[in-house]
């Protein structure tokens, strides 16, 4: 845009300047067929030529201003229009990490509860490894009682057998020696 308004305003420039030269060859022609007077006056065409000139290069001047102005307000409308759209996004991004800041707190809160859960139920663990360590070394105890009575049991159980295996046999020759005395 800018290039394009400077060679507008170049070639404008070579207009005027090529309209001053060709007047003013036509003017040292003229110089020289009038008196001193009348040369040092600028003809009338020629004002005119130059005022055409400026008129068109003040017309150029102001045209890039109205199209850099009309460039700028479309520029400002993208821009707005980007603006409004990131806006959008970051509208959307917040609601998502609010959201997702909300997930995580219920989700920490749920971890925090699973949390407790597992040291009560390793407490338990280590409470049921207590008590059943307790209730293993009594069942042991009791076992090794119940041993102890069976050894018990069984010896006098021997004895009581050999006691009445020899009164067996003492009344048994009792009984033998009271045969042969009645028989």
């Amino acid at each position: 845009m800018a290039e394009e308004l400077e060679l507008r305003l170049n070639a404008a420039l070579r207009k005027a300047f090529a309209t001053n030269s060709s007047t003013d060859s036509q003017s040292v022609v003229d110089f020289k067929e009038t008196n001193d007077f009348e040369s040092n006056r600028t003809t009338p065409a020629m004002d005119i030529n130059l005022k055409d000139d400026f008129l068109e290069m003040e017309r150029l001047v102001a045209l890039p201003e109205r199209d850099s102005s009309q460039n700028r307000r479309k520029e400002l409308k993208v821009a707005k229009s980007k603006l409004v759209k990131l806006e959008a996004l970051l509208v959307n991004a917040n609601d998502a990490r609010e959201t997702t800041e909300k997930e995580l707190e219920s989700v920490k809160a749920t971890v925090d509860v699973l949390q407790e859960r597992v040291k009560r139920s390793d407490l338990e663990v280590v409470e049921l490894k207590s008590q059943l360590d307790i209730q293993r070394r009594e069942a042991e105890s009791r076992l090794e009682d119940a041993y102890t009575k069976k050894m018990e049991a069984e010896s006098r159980m021997a004895t009581l057998g050999a006691e009445l295996e020899s009164k067996v046999d003492s009344l048994e020759t009792e009984v033998g020696k009271e045969r042969a005395l009645s028989g």
